[in-house]
């Protein structure tokens, strides 16, 4: 008799989804062997190795590259000048003349061509102001052309700022500098003038505007001081933010280690903001970074005018500031400001250079603090660098007056120096290069920023 089968168990709901559970358990175990087997080395490396690579933040020679953004050394190291790969244009400021006829002997050697070539064009009879001016004027035009020949973009150089007041002296100057470089074979194009932008000094940049002069108009303060600069048809405006900053942290007696929170960059970031709404053909130049985590903190520069050291450490620092905030991502500060400023901002009408007096008396007395205290700064440079010219060309005039017998005469007259003054001028060297109580006004010239604001006396308006 045949045996017959049990009848199938019928499962409950809980017992397929048990089975099912373990199915997929055991069908998981299978495919990590599987795994485990197509890849043996990642069994021996560490947790740390095989982990999601973390994205690597770009430096900021990359991130001002892919900005667009031009880089300006504004330095008479010559070495920095050659480093075409980070370095597109060169620049020369007052201070950073001073501080190479201080320190480097190259700069001082094209002083000595200078002074060498004016005195031999002309028969000089005494040392006056005239000869003064004109060595200077071709000593900026020396270093011009050196510097040109080891970057070969665009040059920007200066005309003496105590000048800043004279509209009519300030256009004399840039012209015959201008005329001087294309002389020596430079296109007009490749040099950039830069002037105090003064109510006189926006008036000389737009007549040189008008004959076919670049200029650059310095120590801008706000947006509105900005957009009557363009006005003026300058094709570049400079922005000193470490100056600007400083001058906004003294004022509210606060600092500001999240650079988002500060007063300053929201108004440089408005500035930024309101050329790039309006289309505003005029680039836009940032300089005088107290650190780079200021230039961080910003975007939009059209170029941006570094020192030597900052230069050299675009290669290694990163986009990333201390409030995190990247160069290339971040939300622009200062638009709704940009769009409440009117557009365009007109110059008066009436032919006389008075855009100041369009303005708030808060915003003028930003514009004074800034822009003026940058001055008397400058005029303290101005008046060392004329002293060091003055007494190069007092040196070689007297000597060119000297036949040689009687130069061999004086020569021979010298006494040889003893091994003790040699010892004391040793002393000297060092006390002036590394005592405090050995500074002189050069030194104090040379200093980023004067220590006061206004000049007491002056008067501004």
């Amino acid at each position: 008799m045949r045996t017959r089968r049990p009848p199938p168990r019928i499962n409950d709901g809980a017992t397929l989804r048990t089975s099912s559970a373990a199915a997929r358990v055991r069908s998981t175990r299978r495919e990590n062997k599987e795994n485990e087997a197509r890849q043996p080395i990642q069994q021996d490396l560490p947790r740390s190795s095989i982990s999601t690579p973390k994205v690597k933040p770009i430096t900021i020679h990359r991130a001002l590259a892919a900005a667009n953004t031009a880089v300006i050394s504004d330095t008479v190291h010559f070495s920095t000048l050659s480093e075409h790969d980070v370095v597109d244009s060169t620049s020369l400021s007052p201070a950073t003349v001073l501080k190479g006829l201080v320190t480097e002997g190259d700069v001082y050697y094209h002083l000595w061509v200078a002074a060498r070539s004016v005195i031999e064009e002309e028969d000089w009879n005494c040392l006056d102001s005239r000869i003064v001016q004109r060595t200077l004027e071709r000593f900026l035009l020396e270093l011009g052309i050196a510097f040109y020949e080891r970057n070969g973009g665009p040059h920007l150089t200066f005309i003496d700022p105590r000048k800043n007041d004279d509209t009519a002296d300030m256009v004399n100057s840039a012209k015959r500098l201008v005329n001087s470089f294309c002389g020596r074979g430079l296109s007009k194009e490749k040099i950039v003038i830069s002037i105090p932008a003064t109510e006189d000094g926006v008036a000389a940049a737009k007549e040189l505007e008008t004959a076919g002069i670049h200029t650059n108009l310095m120590f801008v303060a706000n947006v509105l001081h900005a957009a009557f600069c363009a006005s003026a048809g300058a094709t570049a405006v400079s922005i000193a933010v470490g100056p600007l900053l400083r001058c906004h942290e003294r004022k509210r007696n606060a600092q500001y280690p999240d650079f988002a929170n500060h007063p300053g960059i929201e108004i440089i970031q408005t500035t930024l903001e309101y050329f790039k709404l309006h289309g505003i053909e005029t680039r836009i130049v940032g300089r005088d970074f107290r650190q780079l985590a200021e230039l961080s903190a910003l975007s939009g520069f059209d170029a941006v005018c570094l020192s030597k050291d900052q230069v050299e450490a675009l290669r290694c620092k990163t986009t990333e500031n201390r409030s995190g905030v990247d160069l290339l991502d971040k939300p622009p500060q200062g638009s709704l400001r940009a769009r409440q400023v009117q557009h365009p901002a007109k110059l008066p009408g009436d032919g006389r250079p008075g855009f100041m007096r369009l303005m708030s008396a808060r915003t003028r007395g930003m514009v004074a603090e800034t822009l003026y205290s940058a001055l008397g700064k400058l005029e303290l440079q101005m008046n060392a660098i004329e002293k060091i010219v003055r007494a190069e060309v007092a040196w070689q005039l007297a000597l060119s007056k000297l036949d040689l017998d009687a130069l061999y005469e004086w020569w021979a007259s010298m006494p040889p120096p003893s091994p003790d003054t040699r010892k004391r001028r040793d002393g000297e060297t060092e006390k002036r290069v590394g005592s405090e109580k050995g500074r002189t006004p050069l030194a104090d010239a040379c200093e980023p920023e004067s220590k006061v604001g206004l000049i007491e006396g002056v008067e501004y308006f």
